[in-house]
């Protein structure tokens, strides 16, 4: 386990993708949130997370990081951005509700490298504070599915 945590270090801190991600303005780790959805007397609820790794460029955008680690690694990149759109999904309409106007939310798979360079694996979700209310929707469908009443 010790070798396999320095290779994803290795990897993630070596990478340009940390770099950028570090000149971006004010950073945040383990940022925790907590925002209602829909109206919680009723059919709404509360979403609750913590996000790896957040940046505030100051200008009303947000730039997140999510380490992932395991999967696979004969995953294709569809596969990839299907199976962490929920959960950017749930991070975007946090900090939208929080007031950001533009959120863009990065997993960066660090125990797989790209194939091409020595950087990980990473998949991204833009999303817009035009975005809201689909959001909301999504979020509430998907909660009424796994959790009729």
């Amino acid at each position: 386990q010790e070798e396999r945590l320095r290779r994803a270090l290795e990897l993630w801190f070596g990478s340009d993708l940390a770099a950028s991600f570090a000149r971006r303005g004010e950073l945040a780790a383990e940022v925790d949130f907590m925002v209602a959805v829909g109206d919680v007397n009723s059919d709404g609820f509360f979403l609750e997370g913590q996000i790896d790794a957040l940046c505030d460029d100051g200008s009303g955008r947000a730039f997140l990081i999510d380490y992932k680690t395991g999967g696979f690694p004969g995953e294709s990149a569809s596969d990839v951005v299907e199976k962490h759109a929920f959960q950017a999904t749930c991070y975007a309409y946090a900090l939208l509700r929080e007031g950001y106007r533009r959120v863009e939310a990065c997993f960066a798979r660090v125990e797989h490298a790209c194939s091409d360079a020595d950087e990980p694996q990473t998949v991204a979700y833009v999303f817009d504070e035009s975005e809201v209310d689909a959001l909301e929707r999504l979020l509430l469908e998907a909660r009424k599915a796994r959790c009729p009443r």
